[in-house]
């Protein structure tokens, strides 16, 4: 399928409505289960996409739309949840 960005964006927009129906009322035990070390909880990836979403994606799109030649700073690979 072809990049469609009014198409993406429904898809995206979606995302925290599936979060919240998937994670709300578990279990706390549930909610911060994890596989075994080195292994991320479910709380542990929200954190993730949150802290991308605010220290990561933003501004990687305002470097993009500044036309800065400079590279970009490391992703963060460690989530709110993670710390």
């Amino acid at each position: 399928m072809p990049f469609d960005l009014a198409t993406d964006l429904r898809l995206l927009a979606r995302t925290p409505g599936v979060l919240d129906a998937w994670l709300r009322g578990l279990p706390e035990e549930w909610v911060r289960a994890t596989e075994g070390p080195g292994t991320w909880s479910a709380f542990d990836i929200v954190g993730h996409l949150i802290d991308g979403e605010e220290t990561d994606w933003l501004p990687r799109t305002r470097h993009i739309l500044s036309g800065s030649p400079e590279p970009f700073e490391l992703l963060r690979r460690e989530g709110e949840g993670a710390r």
